[in-house]
Order: C-alpha cells, then structure tokens, then sequence
C-alpha cells in the first residue's frame, strides 16, 4: 500500500484530511439504505477500515514528530576513506542517528541510509565527534559523504 507523506508543518494537515474524509465517507455509506443484509456487512467492513486508517494515520503523525537537536560539534574526525570503496571506485553518502551524552560523547549510533561499505567508516570516525556539552542527551542526525579522491 502507498501513502502520500506529508512532512513539517504539513503533517497536521495530513491528520485533518484523513478525519475529514473518514466522516464524509461514514456519512455517505450511513445515507445509503440499510434493508439489504449485505449492505450492512458492507458498511461495518468500511466503518471498520476507516478506524483503522484513522490510527494509522495517528501513529505516522506521531512518528514524524521526532526532534533532532542541533548541538554544536566541538570537533570533527575525518572518515578514512575505505581501501575495498577505493578498488570499487565507490562514492555515496552515510546517514547516521546519533545518540549523544550530556558531556558531548557519542552514546549510540544507528545507520538510517548509505553504502554499508562506507558505514563502518562513518562509524569510526562520528565515534571521535565530540559536541558541547548540554542538560540532556540528544539525537543529532549527521551526514558524511565520500569521494574517491
């Protein structure tokens, strides 16, 4: 199944539509008669599908609203460029989800996208990343990129 993805400020706007036309279509299929005994079997089934369109609409919303803080990095590694990238003559970006401490070190890592040849490296290297010191942890979202020069 495809959904359209609304992202922001639109993803309120998402959950409004999905209402509105959860309770036109609810309205439209209570209109129709109810004397038939397949007719009401049709309408529970839609009644029943619209709900859960409705909290799956709820839960993506809620899913969206994620923040990822913009914590200053004190300071950088630079990634070492994979020999195996080299011979393949490979370039691409890494997306990473990082965890970060208070005191500014990295916690925990998760990939979200990229070449899993040039992850490790990625890896390594935002391991060495140090940012500045906050009240809480944070998520920080970084992207690394690499060139075979």
């Amino acid at each position: 199944m495809t959904l359209i993805a609304f992202h922001g400020a639109q993803a309120p706007f998402r959950y409004i539509v999905v209402t509105l036309v959860s309770l036109r279509l609810t309205q439209w299929l209570y209109s129709l008669s109810l004397q038939s005994c397949h007719m009401r079997r049709l309408i529970s089934i839609s009644v029943g599908l619209l709900i859960v369109l409705r909290i799956l609409s709820l839960n993506m919303f809620a899913e969206e609203r994620q923040v990822y803080s913009a914590r200053k990095i004190v300071s950088r590694a630079m990634p070492v460029y994979p020999e195996l990238a080299r011979k393949m003559n490979l370039e691409g970006s890494v997306k990473l989800l990082v965890m970060v401490a208070p005191n500014g070190t990295v916690k925990s890592i998760q990939a979200k996208g990229g070449s899993p040849v040039l992850l490790r490296a990625a890896e390594d290297s935002v391991y060495k990343f140090r940012w500045a010191l906050a009240k809480d942890e944070s998520k920080e979202l970084v992207e690394m990129r690499f060139h075979p020069e």
